[in-house]
């Protein structure tokens, strides 16, 4: 397995030299970088590096280039080198892998103005015009429908072509090593647009990626707006531990307002806050994502999964959702079923009646 150095003025060579330095085995690893640079930099941290780790030298970089945490032209077209000449040694089979150190992408412009990022230069390596960038952390794993630009630019990206292409290679390299993977795809307005209220991005182009995905057989759904899940989650939570508003900002160090935003979903809550709410609400963090990966491909998970969210949203839809299982006998239930419907009719014929002259 190959490790490339990274830029000499950042943190790799520290943490290819901690970690070589830690007593893991270096059996099988190959370091790709400058020789000088690993050896100045064992001398600066004052760790001692084991003989059996094996560097290929490229003798870019002499002990005086390296100077730590200032952007150096020399370093940075020294690093890009690093990580072309590894990932040529993969693509002939001399390595199994590569894992890329930091680089500093302006120090790299200096020298090649059209430098991006790892995963353009490596994709132009390997003459892959089909790429995206996967990060993955045990189950879980995230794919870019765009990396390495403006947020403007970013939002022009969000086409139907490129998220179903996105979707494609994700489901084709998660399928190497899954039975069926699922995928779900992240709304890129707030609350996935909520039917256009925040933007038409979600609708035109997610959604029709996503239904195009389920149509080849692809198990994907979305977009999914996370915030208001979570929210709903929180407060059905929260009702069911009989624990007021109030009660559960005080707990969290917050205003009571606060804990309102959270639950309609008008605030997006942070990983550690969520951990806090967690704790005080006697759950875990898994528990307010459940049920996301079932809901169906359209925006907002569709005109029933929208109003039936609304409905659990309105302290009236938590006490009638509480309160109706109470309600054994089917013909009683019928009952209350029909005078929900004929209110609601009432309802819809008030509104459709034209105003009056004046």
């Amino acid at each position: 397995m190959a490790i490339t150095m990274g830029d000499a003025s950042g943190v790799g060579p520290e943490i290819v030299l901690r970690w070589a330095a830690g007593g893991a085995s270096t059996d099988g690893v190959v370091v790709y970088g400058d020789a000088a640079i690993l050896r100045h930099g064992a001398e600066l941290l004052g760790v001692e590096v084991p003989p059996s780790l094996a560097i290929v030298d490229l003798g870019l970089l002499q002990a005086a280039h390296h100077r730590p945490g200032q952007l150096d032209g020399p370093s940075g077209a020294a690093a890009r080198a690093y990580v072309e000449r590894a990932t040529l040694d993969a693509l002939a089979g001399r390595v199994a892998g590569v894992v890329t150190m930091p680089m500093n992408k302006e120090a790299t412009q200096l020298s090649d103005p059209g430098f991006v990022g790892h995963t353009e230069l490596i994709a132009a390596l390997c003459g892959a015009e089909r790429v995206t960038m996967m990060l993955t952390n045990g189950p879980l794993a995230v794919t870019h429908v765009s990396t390495h630009c403006s947020l403007r630019e970013a939002i022009e990206r969000v086409r139907v072509e490129r998220v179903l292409d996105v979707i494609r290679l994700t489901h084709a390299a998660l399928a190497r090593f899954l039975d069926r993977p699922r995928i779900a795809v992240c709304g890129l307005n707030p609350h996935a647009g909520e039917h256009g209220l925040f933007g038409s991005e979600d609708a035109e182009h997610i959604a029709p990626a996503i239904a195009a995905a389920v149509a080849e057989g692809i198990d994907a759904s979305g977009p999914h707006p996370v915030d208001r899940h979570v929210g709903l989650h929180i407060r059905m939570r929260r009702k069911a531990l009989g624990i007021s508003q109030e009660k559960l900002a005080e707990a969290l160090g917050l205003t009571f307002q606060q804990v309102q935003k959270y639950e309609r979903g008008a605030n997006r809550v942070s990983a550690s806050k969520l951990w806090e709410i967690a704790r005080a609400l006697q759950t875990n963090v898994a528990y307010f994502y459940e049920g996301l990966e079932e809901e169906t491909p359209t925006v907002s998970r569709g005109f029933m999964g929208a109003n039936v969210q609304e409905f659990l949203l309105t302290p009236e839809g938590l006490e009638l959702a509480a309160t109706f299982p109470r309600v054994r006998r089917p013909g009683l239930r019928r009952k209350v079923l029909d005078l929900v419907r004929a209110m609601a009719e009432m309802e819809t014929e008030d509104r459709a009646e034209p105003a009056g002259l004046a």
